[in-house]
């Protein structure tokens, strides 16, 4: 998602909220992980995912789809929720698709067994509010498996091209103290909080991540967590 790795903010750069830029996003945007940061991203939420065989999984700011489409692979009831009509008009329509906000979420109380989110919640300003809002459509013992950009990269920009122009998606940085807080807060108990990072073994792979390493080295890049609805 970071198309475009810039050390420092360019004013020539039009920062969008993220409403506004994914409506312009949409029409190139593909529904599966296509940059090496998006790659290692879900590399680790994978490997955090619970057994979601016949399990009510909703995708959280599903976007294109991506984790929709892994999640049913692995026999889940999926439902794809976003924000954005013009994101989910560009997803697949073999899974249950619904538009509305993290904040107020068109579902009933403990409706959902597993959350996926990924990279987005970084998009709201209150992340306690939005947990709290995840927590009330979990069942008791539901699982909730998130990434966001890690803390590290808050000066980087997360940029695409539309119109010809390139603009930037409005994103809030935070530490992991910060999602510890606000996932207590929601009375999450943690099961794991993992920062991903390119590695070098990576590295030896693949160039893009040489490349990547001879810049920025051991930077995490992405923090991805798991815990429990209480």
């Amino acid at each position: 998602m970071f198309h475009r790795v810039r050390q420092f903010f360019s004013p020539r750069i039009r920062e969008l909220a993220p409403r506004d830029a994914y409506r312009l996003w949409a029409e190139t945007y593909p529904p599966y992980a296509h940059n090496l940061l998006m790659q290692v991203e879900e590399r680790a939420v994978c490997e955090l995912l619970p057994d979601v065989r016949g399990k009510r999984v909703l995708d959280l700011a599903c976007g294109t789809g991506r984790y929709a489409r892994i999640l049913r692979e692995r026999g889940a009831r999926v439902i794809a929720l976003d924000f954005s009509y013009e994101m989910l008009a560009q997803s697949e329509k073999t899974f249950a698709r619904a538009q509305g906000d993290m904040n107020a979420l068109p579902l009933n109380a403990a409706a959902i067994d597993v959350i996926v989110c990924g990279l987005a919640v970084g998009h709201v300003a209150d992340l306690h509010r939005t947990l709290q809002e995840m927590a009330r459509v979990l069942e008791r013992g539901g699982t909730l498996v998130y990434s966001d950009f890690h803390a590290a990269t808050r000066k980087w920009q997360r940029t695409f091209r539309a119109h010809n122009q390139i603009f930037a998606v409005q994103h809030f940085p935070r530490a992991e103290s910060d999602h510890i807080r606000a996932l207590r807060d929601a009375e999450f108990i943690i099961d794991a909080i993992r920062p991903v990072s390119i590695t070098v073994e990576l590295a030896h792979a693949d160039a893009r991540a040489e490349t990547f390493r001879a810049q920025w080295g051991d930077t995490p890049v992405a923090i991805v967590v798991r815990a429990k609805k209480i």
